[in-house]
């Protein structure tokens, strides 16, 4: 059977996605994961496909941490950790018209008929990893994300690590890019867990 593996902490989005699949022509498992490497796990058989199906609507820190899931599994897929599969941003309409994005405008029809599409022709819609993937962390930007995470203030951050403030902001601003936030916000919703 076809996996629609969904990235969400919307209970109401999974119910729906569930049911939305339930009629349609392509039957498809719908499995909810939390982690990037939940997704290199299971089995499915060679004429099975599977979509990755990322939910980036709702609270800065629901988005920021689908942001970071997505930025951790193209990079387990950059290093041939993960397999590379067909994936969607799922987002409200500020994204609407960017590439790999399904938004809420669009028809219940429409929805299902480009998902199953994917699912039965995901070499349409391949993704390229190395692509997409914005890097890792340098030893700096790391640095500065735990401590950022552990509340330090870019005060404390310059005086801990011997860079100037603007070496600290510069550095911020990088891995937000990197990790594609939006902004300092979705930054400071996260936690250490989200990276764990």
């Amino acid at each position: 059977m076809h996996q629609i593996v969904v990235v969400t902490q919307c209970r109401y989005t999974l119910l729906g996605l569930k049911a939305l699949m339930a009629q349609s022509a392509v039957p498809a498992e719908i499995i909810q994961v939390s982690r990037p490497e939940a997704v290199t796990g299971g089995s499915w058989s060679v004429n099975d496909s599977r979509v990755l199906l990322v939910d980036i609507s709702g609270t800065p820190k629901e988005i920021a941490r689908s942001r970071v899931f997505l930025w951790r599994w193209l990079g387990l897929c950059t290093r041939g950790l993960a397999e590379a599969m067909p994936w969607f941003l799922l987002e409200n309409d500020r994204g609407k018209g960017r590439h790999h994005s399904l938004t809420s405008r669009q028809s219940v029809a429409h929805l299902v008929a480009e998902i199953s599409e994917v699912l039965l022709h995901p070499e349409r819609r391949c993704s390229c990893p190395d692509a997409e993937y914005r890097g890792g962390l340098s030893e700096l930007q790391s640095e500065i994300l735990n401590r950022t995470l552990a509340g330090d203030s870019v005060y404390e951050i310059a005086a801990a690590l011997a860079v100037t403030r603007q070496s600290v902001f510069a550095s911020r601003s990088a891995l937000i890019e990197k990790l594609g936030l939006r902004n300092r916000l979705e930054l400071m919703s996260l936690t250490m867990e989200d990276f764990l």
